[in-house]
């Protein structure tokens, strides 16, 4: 692929087809906090394999009140990142889905590093 192939602004925005439409309490959700933890969590692993991120690459965090998408990486400058993701894709009762999640937008990070 050129580099010229892939602007390095676009939001990478990924649909899961997660069961979204029920109606949900904010205490339903990951706080802010905890969402921070469950990406710190997976780089930590996977750095483990070899790989070269860190939780500060994730400079800002947008999440969203949005029920027709899951979660997005959006690149903000150098080896800097927007980490996006839907409160309904954020549910606590969603933990099954979260390794699929994290590890999936952690991975278009390897993507435009790698």
């Amino acid at each position: 692929m050129k580099e010229k192939d892939f602007a390095l602004d676009d939001l990478i925005w990924d649909d899961f087809n997660l069961p979204l439409e029920e109606e949900i309490e904010p205490a339903d959700c990951l706080t802010l906090d905890e969402i921070k933890a469950e990406l710190a969590t997976r780089i930590g692993e996977l750095n483990k394999l070899g790989y070269s991120i860190s939780i500060d690459h994730v400079v800002r965090y947008d999440i969203r009140d949005n029920k027709e998408t899951t979660a997005g990486i959006q690149p903000v400058g150098e080896h800097k990142y927007l980490f996006v993701i839907s409160k309904y894709a954020a549910r606590k009762k969603n933990e099954k889905y979260f390794d699929m999640i994290f590890y999936h937008e952690l991975c278009h990070i390897l993507q435009i590093e790698y």
